[in-house]
């Protein structure tokens, strides 16, 4: 196998990841020869697989599959590259690129073909607008993984509360001889409703 002097990146659906080819784990290429370079500030998108495939903006210098679409954005003076980095990113989560594909879908390849990448149309708002919307997202994520992070802390802390609560009762530290159970009775209503609108979003997707 011929080894590559180059970071050689690969899209996952985290974004573009530097793959570590010595440890021979995952997909690995023959020959790195006739990859393609992509430079920091252009784009890497798994146009040959729309169901599990993503886009990413690379931050570094390296070589990706001739698999991939690398591009660039032409009109910087008006286009930010991190907003549409969004815009591509939604179309591949909401499978807006979907309905534009060709291939065989139940075999996992459902390709987004050249003319139909060029042919998508997208708005172009002010590029201030642009850049707003991008800092808005970026807040908004902000605070999101920051509730994450505490829930997981929460979870963490009542799991040690129930081991040590499971740990005193078996030791008889505490006395659950005279504690009474209540019982639980389940909302079918709820879960009901809950069914029906996974249904529908299920519908919706496809």
């Amino acid at each position: 196998m011929k080894q590559s002097t180059y970071d050689v990146l690969s899209i996952t659906q985290q974004g573009l990841k530097v793959k570590d080819i010595s440890s021979n784990e995952g997909q690995m290429a023959m020959d790195y020869s006739g990859y393609q370079f992509v430079n920091p500030g252009e784009f890497a998108m798994s146009h040959m697989d729309l169901i599990t495939g993503y886009v990413d903006l690379s931050d570094k210098f390296g070589v990706t599959s001739p698999d991939y679409r690398v591009f660039t954005l032409e009109d910087t003076d008006n286009c930010y590259p991190e907003f549409y980095l969004r815009v591509f990113q939604v179309a591949y989560k909401r499978r807006i690129f979907y309905k534009f594909g060709k291939g065989a879908a139940n075999q996992g390849r459902w390709r987004l073909p050249q003319r139909a990448f060029y042919n998508f149309s997208i708005q172009i708002p002010p590029i201030e607008e642009q850049k707003a919307i991008e800092q808005e997202c970026k807040r908004l994520e902000k605070n999101v993984d920051e509730m994450i992070d505490a829930l997981k802390k929460e979870i963490d802390l009542m799991q040690e509360l129930r081991t040590k609560i499971i740990a005193d009762v078996v030791t008889g530290q505490i006395d659950v001889r005279n504690v009474v159970i209540p019982e639980y009775s389940r909302d079918e209503d709820t879960d009901s409703d809950e069914i029906e609108d996974d249904e529908e979003i299920e519908e919706s997707e496809d």
